[in-house]
């Protein structure tokens, strides 16, 4: 108590209470066109509902109090066990938090104890590594290809734009596969 770390809220408050406020506070940043979505609040609003407040893996009962970072690394294992994707994984404790920060905002706890809690992928996962064409293997492309396809392979070898950024006819031409 001395420390300043006891909150009397903690006791009564549950993460699935948390949760609730937090999609409120966030319902309300969308209405006020405070740099919240539709599309976020629901993306949160679904993560919420279908990992943290979940029946089975879920940690909606628990009093804040008693959550701690052992708490949020349980879960953590626990939606991964359960076939959670690490992206996925990753997504649902920033959204955990982003509740527990919002419980800090309203003095219902004092630290977030999903702070610094990190899903480790496997050893297979990692970034895929972009090599771009040779010159010789781009000019080769470019001269083969259609004069449409030609203009957007000319803005992205200058550019340096992606796939997306350039359009779905370029997407279509098979790169992707290695083929053209």
């Amino acid at each position: 108590m001395q420390a300043g770390t006891y909150r009397a809220a903690a006791d009564k408050i549950t993460v699935k209470k948390a949760c609730e406020s937090f999609l409120e506070y966030c319902e309300g940043r969308n209405q006020r066109d405070e740099r919240m979505t539709r599309k976020m609040l629901a993306v949160y609003r679904g993560h919420i509902n279908n990992h943290i407040l979940h029946p089975e893996i879920g940690i909606g009962s628990r009093k804040l109090s008693q959550f701690t970072a052992r708490s949020v690394g349980d879960f953590r294992d626990r939606i991964r066990t359960s076939g959670v994707t690490v992206p996925t994984s990753r997504k649902v404790l920033a959204i955990l938090h982003s509740v527990l920060q919002h419980a800090i905002s309203e003095d219902w706890i004092a630290a977030n104890p999903a702070q610094g809690i990190k899903v480790t992928g496997p050893r297979s996962e990692g970034s895929n590594k972009i090599v771009p064409p040779s010159k010789n293997d781009m000019r080769a492309l470019i001269d083969a290809a259609s004069e449409d396809l030609r203009l957007m392979l000319l803005f992205a070898a200058s550019t340096g734009a992606r796939g997306r950024a350039v359009g779905r006819p370029l997407a279509r031409c098979g790169l992707h596969q290695g083929r053209a």
